[in-house]
């Protein structure tokens, strides 16, 4: 299989051993997933049910209305009772925590740049194949039951490269040491290593970064994670302003990063905007 290849699958199955198990390797990325995940017998068809059940028991339906609810970006907890239609309460603070504990949830924290874990946190689908299971699998159920869904263009789902994305940021995310090791940051150097997010007031700007590395001595990793057939010389102006916006910044060195599977534009490598460019699939070669 190809890196692009292997890529899919993995933001699919999110690295499962007995999910990768079922993958056959004379079938193209296309032809494993429909028939692990669009046809009655596949084991992605009917795992979510079985690990909901198994877990959580006569509780599932209301953890599955939470995890639903986090199918797409990351939340933060007023976000989620909002999505939810529920007041913020102990019940769902507890649920949450299972979930985080199970590790099927992400609760990442936001940190300023002096160091300090702020109050504000976000709430993250952290299992691939479960984000995956809700956004293309659960709606269509009974359809695919049928044998209907055998036959489906995967590009032509809902948000398709949309959802890629998040699930390639995933993967990132869930295995930051490989990142840390690629940058050659020490790990006892590191401060935090999140995703930001920086609401809007009056004195200044919205910004968000899907991850961002500080270090002891005054380095700040921006790292920008794309999934696309072309990225496009607009990545450089979109993370320049990113940069921008963000506070705290003043008296820090900052290195651009660009974490991306597919074809780059003439001008990104020449501009030196970027002080690493990071093929994703190198991490599957180490």
């Amino acid at each position: 299989m190809s890196d692009a290849e292997k890529l899919r699958l993995l933001c699919v199955t999110g690295a499962v051993p007995r999910y990768l198990e079922e993958i056959r390797p004379r079938q193209s990325v296309v032809q494993n997933i429909k028939r692990m995940c669009f046809s009655p017998e596949g084991l992605l068809f009917s795992e979510f049910e079985k690990i909901f059940h198994d877990i959580f028991a006569r509780r599932s339906g209301s953890f599955k209305r939470i995890v639903q609810a986090l199918s797409g970006p990351a939340l933060q907890p007023g976000e989620l009772c909002q999505a939810l239609g529920v007041k913020p309460t102990g019940d769902l603070s507890e649920k949450l925590a299972i979930l985080v504990a199970s590790g099927m949830v992400a609760r990442d924290y936001s940190w300023d740049l002096s160091g300090q874990q702020t109050a504000i946190s976000r709430y993250r689908i952290r299992d691939n194949y479960l984000r995956f299971y809700l956004r293309y699998i659960d709606g269509g159920h009974s359809k695919i039951a049928q044998g209907l869904y055998r036959d489906v263009h995967l590009e032509n789902l809902h948000r398709w490269d949309t959802i890629i994305g998040l699930q390639l940021e995933n993967l990132i995310l869930n295995n930051l040491t490989a990142l840390i090791r690629r940058l050659d940051i020490a790990p006892e150097s590191i401060i935090s290593a999140s995703p930001y997010r920086q609401h809007q007031t009056k004195r200044h700007d919205a910004c968000q970064v899907d991850l961002l590395i500080h270090t002891r001595n005054s380095v700040v990793y921006v790292c920008e994670i794309k999934f696309r057939g072309k990225i496009e010389n607009l990545v450089i102006a979109e993370l320049r302003q990113k940069i921008k916006r963000m506070l705290g910044m003043a008296g820090r060195s900052i290195r651009p990063v660009l974490i991306y599977h597919g074809e780059l534009a003439p001008g990104i490598k020449e501009s030196d905007f970027f002080s690493y460019l990071i093929p994703v699939g190198e991490f599957l070669h180490q």
